[in-house]
């Protein structure tokens, strides 16, 4: 989640707001309290409604976030859930994304999340396959190689 940023001409509201929720002991509908934090965005045009997030009461968490395009359309919804602590960070373990735009929504599941381990060097090291060639498309030799290896290529 993106954070609030007032060097990025980015103004906040808090809402106390409301919302239905299914009581997960009695699956009966119940109000539930929550407040919703409304992002504004500044443009050379103005400002424009760029996100909302609902946090819910009893845990101050994010369980929901709206984001708006330019013209106040709603471009991504996004649900977290199930909030684990994973290394004294507590994380959504489930996040449902909908693009409606796009028409196209996808959940991912978290099933093992390790935060804030050493990296090494070697683990950005990619070797080189067996019986591969390294060519340099920066030099125009390289384009020669190229084109002499098309060349060799059945028709």
């Amino acid at each position: 989640m993106k954070r609030i940023d007032s060097a990025e001409n980015e103004i906040a509201v808090l809402e106390n707001s409301i919302e239905i929720v299914k009581d997960p002991k009695s699956h009966k509908d119940v109000e539930q309290a929550d407040y919703v934090v409304i992002v504004f965005a500044k443009d050379d045009a103005g400002y424009y409604l760029s996100r909302k997030i609902v946090f819910s009461r009893t845990d101050l968490l994010p369980h929901e976030q709206d984001i708006y395009n330019r013209q106040a359309q709603l471009a991504t919804y996004v649900h977290y859930e199930n909030f684990t602590d994973y290394s004294g960070t507590m994380f959504p373990a489930i996040v449902s994304i909908q693009r409606p735009i796009e028409g196209y929504s996808i959940t991912l599941s978290i099933g093992k999340l390790d935060l804030n381990l050493k990296l090494t060097d070697d683990q950005f090291t990619i070797p080189q396959p067996p019986g591969s060639q390294i060519i340099n498309l920066d030099s125009k030799p390289a384009a020669a190689v190229l084109r002499e290896d098309a060349s060799k290529k059945p028709q």
